[in-house]
């Protein structure tokens, strides 16, 4: 990481607060200078450390809260995400649609045929012209949504969440945790707005952050999703859906 990359992304990685706030650091560089708390993803890229995680709860269950219910300003959307499950009883198939300050809508649906989970996404697209990018879950029967929707004209993200992490792979053990993290930071710094669901609340409060090997190194991941379920009895749809639209 250069000083170029911290200056860029310094609103991203930190937030600013008082002169000698417990925890806080001194970045006193031009258009910069200041006092900041640094974000776990500032600790691991720029310090070098491996930060303190707390294994009960993913998220800020406070900070959390003050985002869910809070309006997104720009209510044009230029994203979608599509959590795909096929199931009439169980887990959901979530489209969510948003764009950069948060996410707008999720629908949320229980059908076990794929083709209906695709007319539905493209009825939203077409009534919302201004999204240009789809992130789709494409781990098991994901794949399928993606290869209908690019046969319908439309361009489409694979997300394969298992992949390793597109930067700082040394600090997460895979894509998901890497996303993962960058909501977090996101919801913490009070800049990703939420929609007041209650069921997606109540499933991101839930999420955990875990650790796993890769080699013979410890990095961070998300709690399994099967391991999720039992704890909770239920699946993360609605979080994963909101979550992988900061992905698109």
């Amino acid at each position: 990481v250069t000083r170029a990359n911290i200056e860029t992304d310094c609103e991203d990685w930190c937030v600013p607060c008082a002169p000698h706030t417990p925890g806080s650091i001194h970045l006193p560089w031009k258009g910069i200078d200041g006092w900041y708390i640094p974000s776990p993803v500032f600790i691991a890229r720029v310090l070098g450390e491996f930060p303190e995680i707390d294994l009960d709860s993913l998220i800020d269950r406070v900070k959390l809260k003050a985002m869910v219910g809070k309006v997104v300003e720009n209510r044009v959307p230029t994203v979608m995400s599509i959590d795909v499950a096929r199931s009439t009883t169980g887990d959901e198939t979530v489209i969510g649609i948003g764009n950069a300050d948060g996410v707008i809508s999720l629908t949320a649906m229980r059908v076990n045929d794929l083709v209906l989970i695709v007319g539905k996404a493209i009825e939203i697209l077409k009534a919302n012209p201004s999204i240009m990018r789809i992130a789709v879950d494409a781990i098991g029967i994901g794949a399928g949504i993606v290869d209908m929707l690019r046969a319908n004209g439309y361009e489409v993200l694979a997300v394969n969440v298992a992949e390793p992490a597109t930067w700082n792979d040394d600090y997460f053990l895979n894509l998901k945790a890497q996303i993962y993290w960058e909501f977090k930071d996101r919801i913490e710094a009070g800049t990703f707005a939420l929609p007041d669901d209650k069921l997606m609340r109540e499933q991101i409060e839930a999420l955990k952050p875990d650790f796993g090997m890769s080699g013979h190194r410890v990095k961070v991941k998300i709690e399994d999703k099967e391991k999720y379920k039992k704890r909770t009895g239920y699946s993360p749809d609605r979080a994963e859906a909101a979550i992988l639209l900061l992905h698109c």
